[in-house]
This record gives structure tokens, sequence and C-alpha cells, in this order.
């Protein structure tokens, strides 16, 4: 299963795209309505993946 990330300007074709992917057994985990906004979510999700991310502890 993929995680996708929704980008589209009509609010309508975004819940149809999320319904397709879903059919397929995939999950829609966000959306945006432009570019800038899809860009500003995976700046986001890396920092997030950065911060839970566990650092190797020594041993």
């Amino acid at each position: 299963m993929a995680r996708i990330l929704i980008v589209d300007d009509a609010p309508v074709m975004r819940k149809l795209i999320v319904a397709l992917v879903s059919d397929e057994g995939h999950q829609g985990v966000g959306g945006g309505e432009d570019g800038a906004h899809l860009i500003g979510w995976v700046l986001d999700l890396k920092r997030l993946a950065k911060v839970l991310t566990p650092v190797a502890q020594p041993t």
C-alpha cells in the first residue's frame, strides 16, 4: 500500500482521486490546492520524519 499526497485546485477532483486510490488499496494522506502547498507538506513531513527517527545509540 502506498501513501499518496494529492494535489489539485478543484476540491471535487481531490475527492475523486482519493476515492480512486483508495479503491486500488492505497491511502490518500493529505492534499493541497497547488504545488506550493504540496511542497510545504513535503518539507513538513521531512522535518517530522527527522524528529521521529530514532538515533542509533552506541552499544
